[in-house]
C-alpha cells in the first residue's frame, strides 16, 4: 500500500513540476510580459500548483483498508483538475519573444501530458482491486506516460536555460 500512495505522490510531483512550467503556455491574454514579469508569473503559477498539490497529498495519505482503489480514483481526479487548472493558467500567459518558442513547446507538453493523465484516469476509473491498480499502474511507461512528462521536462528545462541565460532568479524545479 505504502507504494501505491507514493507513486501517487510521484505522479503528483511530477505533474505538479510540468504544470508550474506550463506556465510559460502559449496564446495567453493581455499586453507582452517582459522576460522578468513572465518568469515571475510562471513561478507564481508553480508556487500556488506546489501549494495545491500539498495540500491534496495532505488530506489523501492514509485511506482506511479496503478503500485504497476509490482513495487512489479521487486523488488522482483531483490533482487532474490541479493540472488542468495550472494548464490554463500557464496558457493565459503572453510571452516575451526571447521566451515564446520555449513557451509554447511547454505547452505543447503540457497538453501531451494531459491527455497522458486523461487516458490513465479512463483506466484507473474501470479498477476494481488493488491489484488491478497495480497492474495498471505498472503499464504506465508502455502506454506513453513516461515519454509525456520527459516532454515537459525537457521543455521547462529550456524555459529554465532562458531565465539563468538572463540572470532571472527562478527555480523552474525541472527534472530533465
Amino acid at each position: 500500500m505504502r507504494f501505491l500512495w507514493r507513486f501517487a505522490l510521484v505522479v503528483v510531483a511530477l505533474m505538479a513540476g510540468s504544470a508550474l512550467l506550463a506556465a510559460c503556455g502559449g496564446g495567453g491574454s493581455g499586453k507582452e510580459l517582459t522576460l522578468d514579469e513572465y518568469f515571475q508569473q510562471l513561478q507564481d503559477i508553480k508556487e500556488n500548483y506546489d501549494a495545491r498539490g500539498a495540500a491534496l497529498d495532505e488530506k489523501s495519505m492514509d485511506p482506511a483498508e479496503g478503500e485504497e482503489v476509490a482513495a487512489f480514483q479521487e486523488y488522482f481526479a483531483k490533482g487532474q483538475v490541479i493540472f488542468a487548472d495550472t494548464l490554463n493558467d500557464v496558457k493565459n500567459l503572453n510571452p516575451p519573444a526571447e521566451a515564446k518558442d520555449a513557451h509554447d513547446e511547454f505547452v505543447a507538453a503540457l497538453e501531451g501530458g494531459q491527455t497522458a493523465l486523461e487516458d490513465f484516469s479512463d483506466q484507473v476509473a474501470d479498477v476494481e482491486s488493488l491489484s488491478e491498480l497495480m497492474a495498471t499502474i505498472a503499464e504506465l511507461e508502455t502506454k506513453g506516460f513516461d515519454a509525456a512528462f520527459e516532454a515537459i521536462d525537457n521543455a521547462c528545462a529550456k524555459l529554465q536555460a532562458i531565465a539563468d541565460e538572463n540572470n532571472i532568479d527562478v527555480d523552474l524545479d525541472c527534472q530533465a
